[in-house]
């Protein structure tokens, strides 16, 4: 009976790491994408957004701004709001596999 309970328990621990771990990854993954995000608007400024010959709006590059943004408000700005339903936010990690390829 007391090895059950301890293998309960362990698989708990197991759990609960695997979930900090993933968290962890997402946290530095989303920072990588805010400092590339810098960089390029540092670097490109105003043409970032608008082509500087043709003045059309770059909507790759707009729409880059607007998945790092949702995708910092999901991990920073709901989980303090305690938003139960927040499935339709994380669609935008599909969009975030998206933009890489």
């Amino acid at each position: 009976r007391d090895l059950q309970d301890a293998l309960r328990n362990s698989s708990a621990i197991v759990e609960v790491s695997r979930r900090e771990v993933f968290i962890i990854i997402e946290h530095i993954i989303n920072a990588i994408f805010v400092g590339e995000l810098g960089l390029r608007l540092y670097t490109h400024r105003a043409s970032f957004f608008w082509h500087p010959t043709t003045r059309r709006c770059q909507f790759v590059n707009c729409l880059d701004c607007v998945i790092v943004f949702m995708c910092s408000v999901e991990l920073y700005v709901l989980p303090g709001l305690s938003a139960e339903d927040t499935r339709e936010v994380s669609v935008l990690r599909l969009l975030r596999l998206l933009r890489l390829t």
